[in-house]
């Protein structure tokens, strides 16, 4: 084992899971005499060397970034893992060349050429889910965040890498674009990156979708500096949510301790770095796990509902009334300055900007567009679009959530109201239960000039368990996931028969079903089947809804307003 000194690194989590080191990943000709007349040969840094260090504390910072790890008066360090050595470039006879340091020894890269590259490697060897026979890491501009949570990329036919669907997934330097590498056991060719780890680990919140965040309560009942336009400021109902954007979605990775302090087990949980809407400073940035958040739709039951909305809404107008007569400075320093969140002030300052962000969230959750086009289809599905003003595509925006193929999304029906025949035979009462779609294809045509979204995919309805299982099998072709589990106590009940599939359009979706919303130790805001239900609320009929205990008319997003690329004609 290669390392800089025997010590003990800086937090007991800093512990290598695993490692993908070898010495037979190291380079040869060790020595002068094995190299070429004025040639190359690599020689070993001393385990003592500077250039360790730098390599251990900038991984050993980062990783206690990722894990969530307490800063400390000095930087955090981590020893190099087994099977990692770090070599110099030496030339043979000429010591006027440039020598370049470099770390050997993965057997998934040949080098790592600076610490930027080895710190996103290190992420990946903590990422205990990746399997070490293929690599899954991107080379990007210093401070880039690793491909594996961060991007957004496609498989191009057959080639061994991603080609980015987004900017999130081309970096380089100097203008050149580096193209990213992933593992082909992310995702079958042609699948989107965050719609395979969507699905595949069933991720209840996701990258860019529109949530609430739990905050520490803010009580705006205080006496005003100015004159309220409302007769009794304590109607202001208590801040117990903000809405956020979700920036960006971690893997934290813990390790147990026994006694002995010896590493035990490994568990593995996303954390989320969220952006709060409200006029704040770009940097500011909230970092919670999934218990905190709540769906955009839960909106309804927080804050006092909408009663609770209008008298924020007024309060906040009122606020900006009296703000518009400040200087433009007087506004910059004060209500219009971009401050970090938790700068913020808990009087009128939050009541304001809260309604700015509900504001903003409203005008995000009312738009919709399709993404990621498909290029790569069978000769089936080639025939079915050929010739026509349509595309294919594998995901959506949808009132604020993301959606892909082969998710299964609530309708704005009941079984009583789809126009399709159900081949399942009906039961007492069956007509009012709410429905389901397992979307299989997303398409856009241009009909009359306008873009249309049709949806196509598989018809269910939740039926009790019966001691029968709760998952719906995925049999699909890429088969993300391997199947879809439904509330508790209940089960996914297929409409259709195998060789039918049901269409809708997408103004029939009401939104994502969030299976586990009540599920106790996945939230702490509702009632749930927990031992403990101190401090949480009682779940109303939009809670039901989006767990698919009500039909989706009772939750549903309505946009109205397309955003999505222009629909060009086939040639």
């Amino acid at each position: 084992m290669a390392q800089s000194a025997e010590y003990t690194p800086s937090h007991p989590s800093l512990v290598w899971p695993r490692s993908d080191g070898t010495s037979s990943s190291w380079p040869g000709r060790n020595t002068p005499d094995q190299a070429a007349q004025n040639g190359k040969y690599y020689e070993p840094v001393p385990d003592r060397d500077s250039r360790y260090l730098a390599f251990e504390e900038r991984a050993g910072e980062h990783l206690a970034a990722v894990l969530g790890l307490p800063k400390r008066g000095k930087p955090h360090r981590i020893p190099m893992p087994s099977g990692y050595k770090i070599f110099v470039t030496r030339h043979k006879g000429n010591t006027s060349k440039r020598e370049s340091s470099y770390c050997y020894g993965s057997s998934q890269e040949k080098r790592f050429k600076n610490v930027n590259e080895w710190k996103l490697h290190a992420e990946w060897l903590f990422d205990t889910t990746k399997s070490l026979e293929k690599h899954a890491w991107e080379v990007g501009r210093a401070g880039s965040s690793p491909a594996w949570h961060a991007s957004s990329a496609t498989y191009r036919g057959g080639s061994s890498a991603y080609h980015g669907s987004s900017a999130c997934s081309r970096h380089g330097h100097r203008g050149r674009q580096v193209e990213p590498m992933y593992s082909k056991d992310t995702g079958p060719s042609g699948v989107v990156y965050d719609r395979g780890y969507d699905l595949k680990y069933q991720r209840r919140h996701r990258r860019g979708e529109l949530v609430w965040v739990q905050i520490d309560p803010i009580t705006p009942s205080a006496p005003p500096s100015r004159r309220c336009a409302l007769s009794d400021r304590s109607l202001l109902p208590e801040i117990t949510h903000w809405p956020v954007i979700i920036a960006d979605i971690r893997l934290k990775v813990t390790v147990a301790r026994d006694g002995a302090n010896e590493p035990g087990e490994v568990t593995h949980s996303w954390t989320y770095h969220l952006r709060p809407l409200g006029m704040f400073s770009p940097k500011s940035e909230i970092v919670r796990d999934q218990s905190d958040l709540l769906p955009w739709a839960m909106g309804t039951e927080l804050l006092a509902g909408p009663a609770g909305w209008q008298q924020l809404a007024q309060e906040g107008t009122r606020v900006l009334d009296e703000a518009s007569h400040q200087s433009a400075l007087d506004w910059e320093e004060g209500l219009g300055g971009r401050i970090r969140f938790e700068e913020m002030d808990e009087g009128e300052d939050a009541t304001f900007r809260l309604g700015v962000a509900i504001r903003t969230g409203t005008q995000i959750a009312n738009n919709w567009c399709q993404t990621d086009r498909i290029d790569i289809m069978s000769e089936v599905d080639r025939r079915l679009v050929i010739n026509e003003e349509t595309y294919a595509y594998q995901g959506l925006w949808l009132g604020g959530e993301r959606i892909w193929v082969d998710d299964i999304v609530r309708l704005k029906k009941s079984r009583a109201d789809v126009p399709f025949p159900l081949s399942a035979a009906e039961q007492a009462g069956s007509e009012k239960r709410p429905v389901f779609m397992r979307i299989r294809w997303i398409k856009v045509e241009q009909v009359a000039g306008k873009p249309r979204c049709v949806i196509r995919g598989d018809i269910a309805e939740l039926a009790l368990k019966d001691g029968e299982e709760e998952a719906w099998p995925q049999d699909g072709a890429f088969k993300l996931a391997a199947s879809y589990k439904a509330p508790m106590g209940y089960r996914f009940k297929q409409l259709n028969d195998a060789a039918t599939e049901a269409m809708c359009d997408v103004s029939d979706i009401a939104g994502r079903l969030y299976v586990d919303l009540l599920d106790h130790d996945t939230q702490t805001w509702l009632f749930s089947t927990g031992a403990d239900e101190t401090g949480r609320h009682q779940p109303g009929k939009t809670a039901l809804a989006l767990i698919g205990r009500l039909p989706g008319t009772h939750a549903y997003s309505a946009p109205g307003i397309w955003k999505g690329e222009s629909i060009r004609r086939r040639h």
